[in-house]
């Protein structure tokens, strides 16, 4: 059963800024245009922006990697699916949904359904939840040559 989802940071600079150091840790959010930035915890929730989540920890190193600008390190860290989150639910739903929907396809299909969830940080959790199961089950497939 999968459980977790990841987000990408940014790790940059060295020891800790009360110390007189220079580290500075960015999260990934998503910038409303279809792409991705880099940002402290301020900026983002000063622009009221969504922390970008991912189905592997794979793809948010990737996607990670592919938007660093500070020349950190780009690091996938695991998340909990938030637990107001009714994984029980998408699991059902994702698994009576055709398994070769594309991901598009099925990012719509939860922003469908997810239209009266107020807060977009949990929707985009549980995207990325449905991805995660989606991913499983097309890896189910392939495995079994159905």
């Amino acid at each position: 059963m999968i459980t977790t989802i990841y987000f990408a940071i940014e790790f940059h600079g060295r020891g800790d800024q009360m110390s007189g150091g220079t580290a500075s840790d960015w999260a990934l959010y998503q910038t409303g245009d279809g792409h991705h930035a880099f940002m402290s915890a301020a900026d983002g929730q000063g622009r009221d922006l969504v922390r970008s989540y991912f189905a592997s920890q794979d793809k948010a190193a990737a996607v990670g990697a592919a938007y660093r600008k500070r020349g950190g390190c780009v690091g996938a860290i695991p998340v909990a699916a938030n637990e107001r989150i009714d994984t029980g639910q998408i699991r059902w739903l994702v698994g009576n949904l055709h398994v070769g929907l594309s991901d598009e396809e099925l990012s719509a299909e939860l922003m469908l359904r997810g239209t009266n969830i107020p807060d977009r940080d949990m929707l985009a959790q549980m995207i990325a939840y449905g991805l995660a199961f989606h991913h499983a089950n097309q890896a189910l497939v392939r495995a079994f040559a159905l």
